[in-house]
């Protein structure tokens, strides 16, 4: 016999296994400053539930967190939205020393998203929670600094994908927005639009996720190493041999490379108006390591492209699938992005537009040191053995030591290039 909507039992009317712990962590981390969606409240029953006139679908917290080691949640401190993400202290403890020293760098190229705080549940001594902005996806070609940043500080980040770089979302927009459909509000009773454009609004882009990432001490030049784990991207050349030692830092050219190929261009780029960048991504992407270029040239090469380009280049519109689009759909398309045409030129808008000064969670402010040390190269790679800073420890919660391995001083950046950053419009 059919089971009636009214009894059927679905899925998500229970906390999958990953969400039980933040429910159990709801009420600690609402002293700590941070609400949790309703979801996880320990006595929570499904609004469907409690009000059988809505459909599920209805209801923001039919939605399940399939990630169970990230949640969402409010700072309650200035009514922001923030990532907490459960940190194995053991387990990742590179990651903890790559993005706590990527937090304690105060530099314009420095693109690691902050560590706002460190917190430590009491119960799980072996676990902390990195407590970080919560951000947009993006999809725009500003890549080049914040890599070769991490590069020049002997950082493999070794998972460079589309889902590892963020938009800083403020810079759009003030409204809160839903973790697993941003384009709707955190109650996911409305849309949410940005306010602004990316040209206007000049958004910050965050790299993500040190899981796998390490910092090499520059001993051995190159660092080569076998790959314990291999990041998302299976196509590289040095993965079909795990058994051989390898240079991560070309990995992690090829890595870009290939995720602007395929997320950006649709791996040709013929039609979509970006020829130009082709010959770099597919330096980027050659089969032997020793061919490509470093983050450094990548960076350049990429700048003297942009540099090169007319203003009214940088302002044309990116063409994908516009053949597969209906008369009516493209005339929706192109009259919006004429009439921003006019607009910016009209107001001289850059169609290259600069960074303003990253908000609120900013990387701590290092204190002034002394004497700094001359640098040594590593696969091309500039790390000064003493810096000049001597920065801040991250924010820890709970008065609690974190158990963190001590993160090596910072080295001193290399000083900023001016950098082209690609239109979006």
């Amino acid at each position: 016999m059919a089971t009636s909507s009214s009894t059927k039992k679905y899925t998500f009317e229970t906390l999958d296994e990953g969400e039980v712990y933040w429910r159990d962590h709801y009420d600690w981390l609402l002293e700590s400053g941070y609400q949790l969606r309703p979801r996880y409240k320990p006595d929570w029953v499904p609004t469907w539930k409690a009000n059988p006139a809505l459909d599920f679908s209805q209801c923001e917290d039919s939605t399940v967190n399939m990630i169970g080691v990230i949640c969402d949640a409010i700072r309650l401190k200035d009514n922001s939205q923030v990532i907490l993400k459960k940190v194995d202290k053991e387990r990742h403890r590179n990651e903890l020393e790559v993005h706590t020293f990527l937090s304690e760098t105060s530099d314009p190229n420095n693109h690691a998203i902050p560590i706002i705080e460190i917190l430590n549940p009491p119960d799980s001594p072996s676990h902390c929670l990195l407590v970080t902005t919560q951000n947009r996806d993006w999809d725009d070609l500003d890549f080049d600094t914040g890599f070769k940043f991490l590069h020049e500080n002997l950082i493999a980040h070794r998972d460079i994908k589309t889902d590892n770089i963020l938009m800083e979302a403020t810079a759009l927009s003030q409204e809160h927005f839903h973790l697993f459909r941003s384009d709707t509000s955190l109650d996911m009773k409305k849309n949410v639009m940005p306010k602004t454009t990316r040209t206007e609004g000049h958004p910050r882009y965050y790299i993500i996720d040190f899981g796998l990432s390490r910092r090499y001490d520059g001993t051995q030049n190159p660092p080569y190493e076998i790959t314990p784990v291999y990041g998302t991207d299976t196509t590289v050349p040095e993965f079909r041999n795990l058994d051989e030692p390898h240079n991560p830092f070309p990995i992690d050219v090829y890595c870009l490379g290939n995720m602007v190929k395929i997320k950006v261009l649709g791996r040709t780029g013929e039609n979509l108006g970006f020829q130009w960048l082709l010959p770099l991504l597919d330096d980027m992407t050659k089969e032997d390591p020793e061919d490509r270029p470093t983050m450094e040239v990548v960076m350049t090469r990429f700048s003297d492209l942009t540099r090169g380009l007319k203003e009214w280049k940088l302002r044309s519109k990116f063409r994908l699938d516009w053949d597969d689009l209906a008369w009516y759909e493209q005339t929706t398309t192109i009259v919006p992005h004429w009439w921003r045409k006019l607009r910016f030129t009209v107001t001289r808008t850059p169609a290259i537009p600069t960074f303003k000064p990253v908000s609120d969670a900013k990387p701590q402010e290092a204190s002034k040191g002394k004497d700094a040390s001359k640098v040594e190269e590593v696969s091309g790679l500039a790390k000064p053995s003493e810096p000049e800073d001597t920065p801040k420890p991250v924010e820890v919660s709970n008065d609690e030591e974190s158990n963190l391995t001590q993160a090596p001083k910072p080295a001193e950046a290399a000083k900023p290039m001016e950098v082209s950053e690609p239109v979006d419009e």
